[in-house]
């Protein structure tokens, strides 16, 4: 039986194009599928059960997971939430729409750092780094360095 964390790790995966193994690594020190799942739940408390379950339906009839979020991306109520997931992998947070733009609504500073904005572009946020000092002289890893397969 699938948890309902598997649930939204799947669908995390099919949403952003990045692999399960890097959303949810084995080992690891930060918990970020449950941060986001939580979060998510909180912001958006009956609709988001309702995409989990739409989503695993979608799956148990036998559609790929990038069929299913396709699927849920035409459905109203579905894909706003479903965007919003996205945009937190990305951004660390939630897309607030305001009278200057979209701005992001940051969850921590530990969830902006662990943005998959930086993984994408093979960078690092302002003032926070692991790499070594020198590192911009060479050429970055391949992109699926970053990314993983889409498994």
């Amino acid at each position: 039986m699938t948890t309902s964390i598997q649930t939204f790790v799947t669908l995390s995966a099919a949403l952003t194009g990045i692999s399960k193994n890097v959303l949810a690594p084995t080992v690891t020190n930060l918990d970020l599928p449950t941060t986001y799942f939580d979060a998510a739940k909180q912001k958006f408390p009956a609709d988001f059960d309702l995409l989990l379950s739409a989503f695993q339906a979608l799956i148990d009839s036998g559609k790929s997971a990038e069929d299913a979020v396709a699927t849920i991306m035409e459905n109203d109520t579905y894909a706003p939430v479903a965007q919003q997931i996205n945009f937190l992998w990305y951004m660390g947070g939630w897309a607030v729409v305001t009278d200057f733009g979209t701005q992001t609504q940051n969850l921590s500073a530990i969830t902006y750092q662990k943005g998959m904005v930086w993984q994408v572009m093979q960078s690092h946020p302002m003032g926070y780094s692991v790499s070594r000092y020198g590192y911009w002289g060479q050429e970055p890893a391949p992109l699926n360095d970053y990314i993983g397969n889409g498994e």
